[in-house]
Parts: structure tokens; C-alpha cells; sequence
């Protein structure tokens, strides 16, 4: 099955499941997660009410980069401790949104370094980006004519692209601020400072990483902190709900799920067997079967002999990870001692980047196929037929895209594209 429908499937179940979950979760940030009492007590209270369990430890210094917590000792010892299911990383404030050239040179390789630390030391874990929020009237420090709206984008470009580059989740703090300012005006977001957040900032921060690690409603949470009235919790729920359950695929990047392939090589002078090549992704153990009655194969990439004479079959590789997540692939092959064997893969598709070039190479179907911008708006709508297409970059504008293709609105795959 396709890996993003079998993830689709799993958390649609999940977000109408009454089950009670645990999740254990690290926060390194600084005062932006610190402040009120911290935002990660306030996820435990909401996670509490709505009958699940939030377990977490956190390092905050106030004022610290993504470079001092990649060196810091405290931040180092709490990562290697393990066991986490979510590490979340919030830069200062400022520095995922100045330029790109300056924030690849002193931000992006700590981000990289520290969520390079979660994955050594937490099997299972997932890096988490806390996307912040645009200072309340933008960041006239380094843009004497700045404003909050072009802060914010800049954010949400700097934050995308670690999560891209990391295979790590968003939790979209700043796309859910910036829903609040735009329809909710009446609730203040900010400490008077025009910077950290209010008691209803941390708290719409704690509602939208509830449901981002949680991927269930935070809707009728009955935890108010104090200085939190009925009504403006019930919107600040409402928004943080919709900004991250209706547009999962712009914030989850399943980067710990595997992604099974293989080729398969003719061995030379026995047109009855080959050798398949596992080129799969994020996986521990592989299962092969041929296919014509043959016992299951668990070699990474293993020879096979078919029996003699003409024959059709279809092999299937399923890879699984360490976690217990899994992925399969099929391919058919003709075998006959009159003529070379013929190969074809069945239910993949393939989006490949070749500098301003995006191939796709669909085997699974007709399908439709949607290319969005970096906040979800759909750009380009049209049918994905059986075989390959290109779309080229050309003509749209420089930064991050989501390639997105459905069939009867079933998710099929989801692909970032850059355009730089």
C-alpha cells in the first residue's frame, strides 16, 4: 500500500479513536516556551482534560540560538537520555526569519546538528519545529519597515525548510497566530513587550502542539489557565484544530516512516533469475515474496531463482522500521527462456526534482494531481494520468512547494519541492 494513504488511514482512525494516549516530548527553546508558567505544562493540562497523557522535560535559556543548544550540555544529556516521542526545537526568536543566506549560515546547520542528535539517540522520535510567531508589529530591529505579516511569512519559510531538510514535523504556533489576528482581534496574543506572549498566546501555542502530537481535536478542553475567559479558549481551540488537522500534509512529514524499493537484475546467462537490489528507505528488516510458492526471503537484497520455463509473478517487498511502521512495493515480472525478461512496478509513484524540472512517474492509476504554495493555496489543479509528466518551476515564484496527488480524496502522496 502507498506510503502516505496507509499514514492518512492511520491518523483519520486515530483522531475519531476515544483511546487515551501517552506521549513523552522534550522542549528545547528559550523564554518564548518558558514564559507563563511554560507552554509545555499547559499541553499536559489540556492533554489531561481530554483524558491523555503528556510526560516532558525541557531546556529553555532565555535568549538561546539553535547554535548554543547544538553545543549546550544540558540540551546534549536530555536528548541522549532517549525514550522521547517528540523533541521540539524553537529557535530565538528572530533568527529563522532573516535572509536565507544568512539564515543557512548561522541557524540551519545547529538544526540540523541537533535534530541529527535526535535521531542517533531516539529510535522512534520525531523532530519537531515550533513555528513561532511574528512580532506584533514586525521585527523593526533588523527592517526599519517591517511589518508583522512579512515577519511572519519569513518564519514560516525559515521553519519549513528545516522541517523539509530534516524529514521533521511543524507544529504551526505562527500560521494559528496569524489566523487569530486576522479574525480574532479582540484576544491579545502579546506581552505588553509586543514580543513574548500573553497568557492567551501560550496558551493557543499549547492547544496547537497538543493536537500537532496528539493528531486529535483539542475542541472541548476544559483546562483554562488563569486569565483565559470560556470564549476566547473555545476560539483559540477552534483555530489551533482546524490550522493543524485540516492541513496535515503541510506540517507532517512522515519522516519516520520506510519507503520500499528495489530494482531487479537479470543474473547473466539464467534468464530464471535475478537479483534484486533494495534501495528502500528508513527501515530495519525487509520481507520478500516471489511470488510462485517460494518460502519468505528476509535477506536485505536477495538472489532468486524461478521455477524453468514461462511464468508470470509478482514480488512484493514489505520494509519495516525499527519502530514497527512498514511499507510494501510490488513489481510483476515475465519470465521465458525465448525472450529477455520484462519488469514493471505497480501502485508507486515517483516525483523525482531535476533542477526547475519535477518528473512524476505514475504506475498507481489516474488521479488528480494539485501543486500548493507554502500556505496551502492551491496553484495549479489537473489530472495525473498512468506514466510519466513534468511540471516545470519556471514559472512560479522562488521558495517551497507541496506536490499533492488524490484519487477520490484519497491522499496518495505528498512531495516538497524547492524552488531556488
Amino acid at each position: 500500500m502507498n506510503k502516505i494513504f496507509t499514514t492518512f488511514v492511520i491518523l483519520l482512525l486515530i483522531s475519531h479513536t476515544s483511546i487515551a494516549d501517552k506521549r513523552n516530548a522534550l522542549f528545547l527553546g528559550n523564554s518564548y516556551t518558558y514564559f507563563n508558567g511554560g507552554m509545555q505544562n499547559m499541553i499536559a493540562n489540556i492533554a489531561t482534560s481530554l483524558g491523555d497523557t503528556l510526560t516532558h522535560d525541557n531546556n529553555t535559556p532565555g535568549g538561546y540560538t539553535a547554535n548554543q543548544h547544538s553545543t549546550n550540555a544540558t540540551t546534549i544529556s536530555k536528548i541522549i537520555q532517549g525514550g522521547w516521542d517528540y523533541v521540539a526545537i524553537q529557535c530565538q526568536s528572530q533568527e529563522p526569519s532573516f535572509s536565507t543566506a544568512q539564515v543557512l549560515a548561522q541557524t540551519y546547520p545547529y538544526v540540523m546538528t541537533l535534530d541529527s542528535l535526535i535521531q542517533a539517540n531516539n529510535t522512534c522520535a520525531e523532530t519537531v519545529m515550533f513555528m513561532t510567531w511574528g512580532r506584533m508589529n514586525g521585527d523593526l530591529q533588523n527592517y526599519p519597515n517591517d511589518t508583522y505579516d512579512a515577519m511572519q511569512q519569513r518564519l514560516r519559510n525559515g521553519y519549513t525548510l528545516f522541517a523539509d531538510s530534516a524529514h521533521a514535523t511543524i507544529s504551526p504556533v505562527g500560521a494559528a497566530w496569524k489566523v487569530m489576528r486576522d479574525n480574532h482581534a479582540g484576544i491579545n496574543l502579546y506581552n505588553a513587550d509586543g514580543s513574548h506572549p500573553s497568557v492567551n498566546g501560550t496558551y493557543l501555542a499549547a492547544c496547537v502542539f497538543y493536537c500537532t502530537m496528539f493528531k486529535k481535536s483539542c475542541v472541548g478542553s476544559q483546562y483554562l489557565p488563569s486569565g483565559v475567559g470560556n470564549g476566547d479558549a473555545l476560539s483559540m481551540q477552534q483555530v489551533a484544530s482546524s490550522v493543524v488537522l485540516d492541513s496535515l500534509e503541510n506540517w507532517q512529514q512522515y519522516g519516520g516512516i520506510p519507503d520500499a524499493s528495489f530494482t531487479i537484475i537479470p543474473q547473466l546467462g539464467f534468464y530464471n533469475q535475478i537479483v534484486c537490489t533494495n534501495s528502500s528507505l528508513r527501515y530495519s528488516n525487509s520481507s520478500w515474496n516471489f511470488g510462485d510458492g517460494s518460502p519468505v526471503n528476509n535477506s536485505t537484497s536477495p538472489n532468486h531463482t524461478f521455477p524453468i520455463g514461462t511464468g508470470t509473478y509478482t514480488i512484493c517487498l514489505t520494509v519495516t522500521s525499527l519502530c514497527g511502521k512498514t511499507d510494501s512495493i510490488c513489481q510483476t515480472i515475465m519470465i521465458s527462456p525465448s525472450n529477455n525478461s520484462n519488469y514493471s512496478t505497480t501502485h508507486k509513484i515517483r516525483i523525482t526534482q531535476y533542477g526547475d524540472e519535477i518528473k512524476i512517474d505514475n504506475d498507481f492509476g489516474n488521479s488528480e494531481l494539485s501543486f500548493l504554495d507554502i500556505n496551502g493555496r492551491r496553484i495549479y489543479h489537473g489530472s495525473l494520468k498512468i506514466g510519466s509528466q513534468s511540471i516545470n518551476l519556471n514559472r512560479y515564484a522562488k521558495g517551497i512547494y507541496i506536490l499533492q496527488v488524490k484519487k477520490r480524496n484519497e491522499l496518495l502522496k505528498l512531495h516538497k519541492v524547492h524552488n531556488y
